[in-house]
């Protein structure tokens, strides 16, 4: 060591360089440090999983308020029609898709 840069820490057979270094490796316990590191990342975990839950319910609330509208403009444009007089028969629609469903099968069964 050059002469005048060292101190009384730092002269040869006075410790590490740095006061309390040894008495904090000479207390530090691998169990404790090894306790407290996983109780941190079981912190972060539960703020990972509240933020990811919270982002979840936010998607899904936009997505039923998304579901809302367009079921609003469906009726709207149902009502509209219905004023129209463009409705169509019940019945009439239920039998014609009897009608395809039974000519779907029977081109199937036909095709095997």
């Amino acid at each position: 060591m050059l002469a005048g840069c060292s101190t009384a820490t730092t002269r040869p057979g006075n410790g590490p360089g740095i006061p309390g270094l040894v008495v904090a490796a000479r207390d530090w316990d691998p169990k404790e440090a090894a306790a407290a590191a996983a109780a941190e990342l079981k912190n972060i975990f539960r703020r990972e999983i509240v933020m990811a839950n919270s982002l979840r319910q936010k998607t899904q609330e936009q997505d039923r308020d998304q579901a809302v509208l367009q079921l609003k403009a469906k009726l709207k444009r149902g009502i509209g029609q219905a004023e129209r007089g463009e409705l169509l028969d019940g019945d009439e629609v239920f039998g014609e898709l009897k009608e395809m469903i039974e000519e779907r099968r029977r081109a199937s069964a036909a095709s095997r």
